[in-house]
């Protein structure tokens, strides 16, 4: 057990891993980040079981099976479709191997249950990370709303604050992602704006992949079912800033997700731009909106390819 000296940050880790790479890139950096406490991992979106399995396979082979592994919810509050089509709920994620089918994964508790335990029972202020749709906290915070004292802030991967666009995360469950930004929680929200200028170059992927280390070996096999040439570290970032603020730019804002257009829902709305003119005053958003980049890649490829 940690002596209550321990500085580290305790930090949940919600993710849907298994399709874009970066969830992977993500939880492989909080591994290896001392500033970080992982207390558990949890999943969501689609089948959260298979995701489970993913995770527990990293954590096995990265020396740390201890970690709590959670599978969450599959389903959004309301939503039934992303981007027009029907959301195939069952479907494992592209990047779960065969190897991996006999992870076992504990199923006594809901992520959202864990997360509430976990939050109530610890000492210190935990910080959550989201990597996913909003589901599994938006649960937990409309369960025990309470948890909000215990939670120092929630760093999201999520939204598009200077780019007309729907972002994926806030589209797969938009009324999560609401009641998310809605609950008076401090939020960093890390979205693509800042994250689509962190790219892996192919010679720091080659770095990891020609690696010994047996975490990045499982990452790069699965990175093969990754259907793009690009490496973008958006979910590795919104780690990184759990601990490291000075990476980006903060700017204190009010903002909302949209949950009725047709072609908008999930778009995140900055309520103190030009149209809306809302004064961001107490606001508990604070949306990245620079980031050192190259600083950033630089650091993740030290820190991922450094030995115990």
């Amino acid at each position: 057990m940690p002596s209550t000296m321990d500085s580290r940050k305790r930090v949940i880790i919600d993710t849907d891993i298994g399709d874009d790479i970066d969830d992977a890139l993500a939880l492989f950096l909080a591994l290896k980040s001392p500033e970080l406490m992982v207390l558990g991992v949890t999943t969501v979106f689609k089948n959260t079981y298979r995701r489970a399995q993913i995770v527990s396979s990293l954590l096995r082979g990265a020396g740390h099976p201890d970690i709590p592994v959670i599978p969450g919810a599959g389903r959004p509050l309301a939503n039934r479709n992303v981007y027009g089509a029907a959301i195939a709920f069952d479907e494992p994620p592209h990047q779960f191997l065969e190897e991996m089918n006999g992870e076992a994964v504990a199923a006594d508790q809901t992520a959202a249950e864990f997360i509430i335990e976990t939050i109530l029972r610890s000492e210190h202020p935990v910080t959550l990370i989201t990597l996913g749709a909003l589901t599994n906290i938006a649960l937990a915070l409309r369960v025990k709303p309470e948890i909000k004292t215990g939670i120092e802030k929630i760093v999201v991967m999520g939204g598009a604050y200077g780019m007309n666009v729907s972002e994926y995360n806030f589209s797969c469950d938009p009324e999560a992602a609401r009641v998310v930004f809605e609950a008076g929680v401090k939020i960093i929200a890390v979205g693509l704006d800042v994250t689509f200028q962190c790219l892996l170059s192919e010679e720091q992927t080659a770095q990891i992949r020609a690696s010994s280390d047996p975490t990045a070996q499982l990452v790069m096999r699965m990175r093969e079912y990754w259907q793009s040439p690009h490496i973008y570290l958006h979910d590795p970032l919104a780690v990184a800033v759990a601990y490291c603020e000075d990476l980006v730019k903060l700017e204190r804002r009010k903002i909302d997700i949209e949950t009725q257009g047709q072609y908008t829902r999930g778009m995140s709305i900055n309520l103190s731009g030009m149209n809306w003119h809302q004064e961001p005053g107490e606001s508990d958003i604070w949306v990245c909106t620079e980031v050192d980049s190259r600083r950033f890649v630089e650091m993740y490829v030290q820190r991922v390819l450094q030995r115990p």
